[in-house]
């Protein structure tokens, strides 16, 4: 009985130990952060982030995933340059190619 009982603790432990590590497998992608993007106190929009961890940039063409670089789970760049770089959930800042001045931008 006390080997069943010290086997039963063991298999509980063990499928602790692999559901943290499956969930860790799903690293945070441009995704998590889609949703329109505005200039922060400001109601210009900057860039609109897809689901399919797209982007355009306030209504140009659209950059592909694929075309993304995921840095970090916060930070991005895309192959023309621009670079992504996100504080929070809402927050972030958003530096488009060339310019070295970064636009804070929050989702609404």
């Amino acid at each position: 009985m006390k080997n069943l009982k010290n086997l039963i603790i063991i298999l509980f432990f063990l499928s602790l130990f692999h559901i943290c590590c499956k969930s860790n497998s799903n690293p945070i992608t441009l995704s998590y952060y889609a949703g329109k993007w505005y200039e922060e106190g400001k109601d210009t929009l900057v860039i609109t982030i897809y689901s399919d961890g797209s982007m355009s940039e306030s209504g140009d063409q659209k950059i592909l995933a694929s075309d993304i670089t995921r840095i970090s789970a916060t930070s991005y760049e895309t192959k023309q340059g621009d670079a992504l770089y996100f504080r929070s959930f809402t927050k972030g800042t958003f530096t488009p190619q060339g310019d070295e001045n970064p636009i804070n931008i929050t989702r609404k």
